[in-house]
């Protein structure tokens, strides 16, 4: 049972929450809404998305925040816990007439901010736009007249170390690479066959020069919801609707993994800092941690009563420990320390009391314990320990209705298996952007392979708009992924790609509370807070124990604006027309009103 569950009794929206390292407790001057603090009643279904950056790489505290309410989009200086929120002074303000944005993504900064930050905002109607969040322009857009994608923008990256190309997610099941740089035509793009495996397919546009979209990708059957790149970089994880995980190699283009929901589509993703495991959520109400590793699903997490809308790994609590230290680990509580000390609330089977684990040559594991967050439709969030008790239960397991599935054709090059880095005689916090072990060790993976490997060229085209017997070819070709994708969901169930309930560990929450009346959409960690967004339109912060501090009232300083000196000092806002089809005309100068422009 949670060691809170209280709160999933009542209707009382809770202010603070306990965990074993102490309480959390919401920073009211810390909130983050419309400038009128009125909440936001048309839920519909575009929820509250939010993006943050840091604008230097010395601090690794958010200095700028965008969230998206209905069809407004906000950029706001990001003042943490140590100021209060000055809502009077958005950096840029956009309201769309016509479409909704429904996510967005700041690039990384290179040089002076003012002048390499972006921000990529996808749209309901399946546009994109690229804006300057510093000056008031209208920026680039793309497939304006829908004839690339016509489904909803379900996510959008940056890709890593590149502010020239992203990567974009559709309802449709489709992804696209753009780049900046890159011809932009306004009619249907003609693709070939560039990779094809038996549950995706990758086209590149048949052009003698490059232009956008450079790549597309089908995967599976259904929508894609979310997808993330993992802390090296390397590979690409997506979750659709189908219920599938899918990890691919991006460079090379081929899924080296795979795991399928307990029931329903998958929502939400995140990878563990180390890169070994990555935690997914979706419409079957639990938790999944999926070993990337060992390509195979590790365990559940029971305690949502509702769909999982946003999930996270916490970099900062998140830590290992030696075993060789195991002996001096007393039994009262460690301040600070999230994975020894003995706790009250530990009720679950991720107790805090770790037994000494022994890998298959007899040497001793690091002890583990990764900290995840997750928020749900049912206005909960809750906070999940996974201990190394867990992630090694399948190397002592002897009860029968433990036992995972393995599929004969799975090999693990253990050979060069290391420990995480951060192994260590104390107690130390894994932070973002670690990689011990940069690559799965994977030898070979079962069914599906790509069936045509090695990047090899397909002459086949597939033109959008018309049919002919390339298109029929390539429709054939995307009919044929779909049915080995429905083929595939029947024989999962029971493998270790879909083990059922009673065959991996099903953890409980460390903790669970009600801090919303609305549904909650969006969780981020961070050193001294948590970040949480409701779909009533407030982004809230929540300070760690020992943390909290008395919210300084907003300071009107012009060093708090340095970075936006030649941004006028009036909230700007503008309005923005998406009809869904095409980018209309600007309008006379006396059309305009004061502090607004009209597309």
């Amino acid at each position: 049972m949670a060691t809170e569950s209280g709160g999933n009794r009542n209707d009382e929206v809770k202010t603070k929450f306990a965990a074993r390292e102490g309480t959390y407790t919401l920073q009211v001057l810390s909130e983050y809404s419309r400038p009128t603090r009125s909440p936001y009643s048309d839920a519909g279904n575009f929820p509250v998305t939010v993006s943050f950056t840091q604008l230097s790489k010395q601090n690794d505290t958010p200095e700028r925040l965008a969230f998206s309410i209905g069809r407004e989009l906000y950029v706001y200086p990001f003042k943490g816990i140590r100021k209060a929120a000055d809502l009077t002074q958005p950096t840029d303000k956009r309201t769309y007439k016509g479409t909704f944005p429904t996510c967005h993504a700041f690039s990384e900064v290179h040089g002076k901010p003012e002048e390499s930050l972006r921000l990529l905002i996808g749209f309901s109607a399946g546009q994109i736009q690229v804006i300057d969040p510093f000056r008031n322009e209208n920026g680039q857009l793309y497939n304006h007249e829908r004839a690339v994608e016509k489904s909803k923008v379900t996510c959008v990256a940056w890709l890593p170390g590149n502010n020239s190309q992203f990567l974009v997610a559709y309802a449709s099941g489709s992804m696209y690479v753009y780049c900046i740089d890159s011809q932009t035509s306004n009619l249907p793009p003609v693709y070939q066959v560039f990779k094809q495996g038996e549950n995706h397919i990758i086209f590149t546009c048949k052009t003698k020069s490059t232009r956008n979209p450079m790549f597309r990708w089908v995967i599976g059957d259904g929508a894609i919801n979310q997808f993330r790149f993992s802390p090296c970089n390397q590979y690409l994880a997506v979750v659709s609707q189908d219920g599938f995980l899918r990890v691919f190699d991006f460079h090379t283009m081929d899924m080296v993994g795979y795991m399928k929901s307990y029931f329903g589509g998958l929502h939400c993703i995140s990878w563990s800092p180390d890169g070994k495991y990555l935690v997914t959520g979706g419409e079957d109400d639990l938790i999944t941690i999926y070993s990337f590793h060992e390509n195979r699903v590790i365990c559940r997490g029971r305690g949502h009563r509702s769909w999982v809308t946003s999930i996270s790994f916490d970099p900062y609590t998140t830590s290992a420990i030696d075993n060789s230290t195991f002996e001096d680990v007393s039994d009262e509580e460690s301040p600070g320390n999230a994975v020894t000390g003995k706790s009250p609330s530990a009720r679950s089977s991720t107790s805090s009391r770790f037994s000494i684990r022994l890998d298959a040559d007899g040497s001793t594991l690091p002890l583990t314990t990764y900290r995840v967050g997750s928020v749900s439709q049912d206005t909960n969030i809750c906070l999940w320990d996974v201990t190394s008790d867990v992630l090694n239960s399948h190397l002592n397991r002897n009860r029968t209705n433990s036992h995972i599935a393995r599929n004969s054709t799975l090999e693990i090059d253990v050979s060069h298996t290391q420990p995480s880095s951060v192994s260590s005689s104390q107690s130390n916090s894994l932070q973002p952007g670690i990689n011990s072990n940069s690559a799965p060790n994977l030898v070979s993976l079962p069914s599906p392979q790509p069936s045509i490997g090695n990047g090899t060229k397909v002459k086949r085209n597939f033109t959008l708009g018309h049919k002919d017997k390339h298109s029929v070819r390539s429709s054939s070709a995307l009919a044929q992924c779909m049915r080995n994708t429905v083929e595939l969901q029947g024989k999962l169930l029971g493998t270790q790609y879909c083990p059922r309930l009673g065959d991996v560990p099903l953890l409980e929450p460390l903790t669970c509370k009600k801090l919303a009346h609305s549904m909650l959409t969006s969780i981020n960690f961070y050193r001294d807070f948590i970040v949480i967004a409701s779909q009533d339109g407030v982004v809230s912060s929540y300070a760690r124990p020992n943390k909290q501090l008395l919210a300084i009232a907003p300071s009107h300083d012009s060093s708090d604006h340095q970075l936006s000196n030649h941004v006028s000092s009036r909230s700007r806002s503008q309005t923005h027309h998406l009809n869904g089809y095409a980018e209309r005309a600007p309008p006379p100068s006396h059309m305009v009103s004061r502090g607004s422009a009209q597309w």
